[in-house]
């Protein structure tokens, strides 16, 4: 009976989708215009349709997938609408202002050339009433150069200044600010660098403490382009990095090396439970060291939206192992968005959301059906890496066109040749680091970390130099549908005929065809 299903039903994964789509209603109707609005409203008649066909088709479980469906979209609904009207009805800034805060991110270069200064703690004076009050949140200040001054600044240091304030407004007239209100960064700042001074104090805390430890380490064991480039890889801060490193990265398609994501935590997972392993510590003991160490890790890196999706499901599957149970990856890649959604609905709209998302749903869907097809050809520890990261870089190919305007066209080949050699130097970059906390001097190993990465730094600069850029956006629209089609007929999630199959996959793969011509013509 089984195998007659169209889909194999998954509770959270269903539950997931209808709340996703819940928020996603909401914000289209804020947008306002007309094209959200009738994608809005599609939506609600999708969700009636489906709730009708669910009480009239469903055999098992009838009145729950109904209820789970309908309860899931109307939290999302309502949530969301929450969200946004507590932002919205939040106290209005606009004008100058006398400014005490701290610094609580690296000071840096914006593309437009101004220095950035990102601040909490902050407390502002408003010159009409001389009223002194506590802003909510972060405040970002972009400020024009002057003399560099402001780069002196370190985290935690208490700085005053004389600024333009003004409100981070959800909905601009072209783009969102989700990604700065996700960060809680609910104003801006604008002045100049010399309307920003030092108090001489600095306020740090545990968590910044260690990081500071831990970049003077880094400062002391490597040159200066690679010790920021350790330092991102560590802890997803991009500030001091070399900008030709990042353009390499990005368009060799590793940049995901740069932002903290389920790669570092698997390279954690691994080296622990390698060494568990040896020392032969029972299951409890296995799942509790790894959960406590991944979960000081997410903590240190800011529980940034990919950390805590591969903290959830890491729990998750040690979870499964302890107990015995069955580990199913779409389900446990559910329950991480609902608990991520849940606590902020607007991450769905966030960049780094969408992509580490993406990939590991395009990871569990095809790299099976990659896997078996290049196991005819290939070995099967390669066939299983050339599969993962095909079917990642199809996962995230929409967001990276979307966002970016550009994605790697050997990004495939990127992967292969430089993720065994990046787990490596993670590995020990890892290792050497929580040595040196102890033994400053055992730093030293790091080095061998720069020499792998400078291999790694290479051939992405060289790869990458071949990508397609500024692509229209209805053939973004035209590819991302199809790459959906494709992933949606090959995967073994869904279940059809041999025959039915071999035609949808090859109508799939020729519009795939048509849609790279298209991308190449225009």
């Amino acid at each position: 009976m089984e195998s007659k299903r169209f889909f194999n039903y998954r509770p959270m994964l269903s539950i997931c989708l209808f709340f996703i789509a819940g928020i996603i209603c909401v914000v289209n109707f804020y947008i306002g215009k007309a094209f959200n609005i009738v994608l809005a409203s599609l939506m609600i008649a999708s969700f009636v349709t489906t709730f009708i066909i669910k009480l009239i088709k469903a055999k098992e479980l009838k009145l729950f997938k109904s209820l789970s469906i309908s309860i899931a979209f109307i939290m999302a609904v309502i949530m969301s609408v929450c969200f946004v009207e507590v932002y919205n009805n939040r106290k209005s800034y606009d004008g100058e202002y006398f400014v005490n805060a701290r610094v609580c991110e690296r000071t840096y270069f914006s593309s437009k050339g101004k220095v950035v200064v990102t601040l909490d703690n902050v407390y502002v004076t408003n010159y009409k009433t001389l009223e002194k009050e506590e802003l909510k949140g972060k405040v970002r200040l972009y400020l024009e150069e002057d003399d560099n001054r402001c780069f002196d600044f370190v985290v935690g240091e208490e700085i005053s200044g004389n600024l333009e304030l003004m409100n981070v407004k959800l909905f601009d007239e072209d783009r969102n600010n989700f990604s700065l209100f996700n960060r809680k960064v609910y104003v801006l700042g604008f002045g100049r660098e010399d309307d920003v001074y030092s108090k001489n104090k600095i306020n740090t805390t545990f968590v910044e403490k260690i990081k500071n430890k831990v970049k003077s380490s880094l400062d002391a064991n490597l040159s200066e382009d690679y010790s920021e480039l350790a330092y991102t890889m560590l802890f997803g801060d991009k500030a001091g990095l070399d900008g030709e490193i990042r353009i390499n990265y990005t368009a060799g398609g590793i940049g995901h090396l740069l932002a903290i994501s389920g790669l570092h935590i698997g390279f954690i997972v691994t080296m622990l439970s390698f060494f568990l392993k040896k020392l032969k510590a029972n299951r409890m003991v296995t799942f509790w060291v790894i959960i406590c160490v991944v979960f000081v890790y997410a903590l240190i890196c800011g529980f940034t939206v990919s950390v805590t999706r591969a903290f959830i499901m890491t729990a998750v599957m040690l979870y499964a192992k302890l107990r015995f149970f069955q580990y199913d990856s779409l389900s446990s890649l559910s329950v991480a968005g609902l608990i991520i959604l849940i606590t902020n609905p607007m991450w769905l709209f966030d960049a780094g959301f969408q992509l580490s998302f993406l990939a590991v749903l395009s990871i569990i869907v095809l790299s099976p059906i990659f896997t078996r097809f290049l196991s005819k050809y290939f070995s099967k520890k390669l066939a299983s890496s050339v599969a993962v990261c095909l079917s990642a870089q199809i996962g995230v190919v929409p967001v990276m066109m979307g966002t970016f305007s550009t994605f790697s066209v050997f990004s495939v080949v990127t992967n292969l040749i430089c993720i065994p050699i990046a787990s490596i130097a993670y590995m020990i970059l890892f290792v050497s680091v929580l040595l040196s906390l102890i033994i400053p001097a055992l730093g030293v190993f790091a080095y061998l970390f720069e020499l792998l990465m400078r291999i790694v730094t290479g051939v992405s600069s060289i790869i990458g130099s071949i990508n397609l850029i500024n692509v229209e956006s209805w053939t973004l629209i035209l590819f991302s549908f199809v790459l959906l089609a494709c992933c949606i007929f090959v995967s073994d999630y869904l279940f059809l005929k041999k025959k039915s199959k071999k035609i949808a996959v090859i109508t799939s793969l020729a519009c795939v065809f048509v849609s790279f011509a298209m991308i190449f013509i225009v």
